[in-house]
């Protein structure tokens, strides 16, 4: 069973003509660590995720999925919540002093 996708990295390194390998000596990361990161088998640390960036001369949240995709692919957990919104909306109003 493949496991929810959260990163573009793999994607943004072959359309840089890049590799894992590349990544992982520009960042000074170990090559399984960047595989795992471009597999989605693990996600790099935020702060690492602007390394990523910046070293493929892209924006963060290119690297990024919506959040409307990773919900395609979870399980009813998402599902309930936007029940629950339903159920029990927002309540706009005058804030207590």
């Amino acid at each position: 069973m493949k496991g929810i996708q959260y990163n573009l990295i793999a994607e943004a390194l072959g359309k840089k003509g890049q590799t894992a390998y590349w990544l992982s000596n520009i960042l000074g990361v170990s090559n399984a660590t960047a595989l795992r990161w471009c597999a989605n088998e693990s996600q790099p640390p935020l702060p690492v995720l602007f390394e990523i960036a910046a070293a493929l001369k892209v924006e963060p949240r290119s690297l990024l999925v919506s959040l409307k995709t990773v919900a395609q692919e979870l399980p009813e957990r998402y599902r309930e919540i936007e029940e629950l919104k339903k159920i029990y909306p927002k309540k706009r109003g005058k804030k207590k002093k």
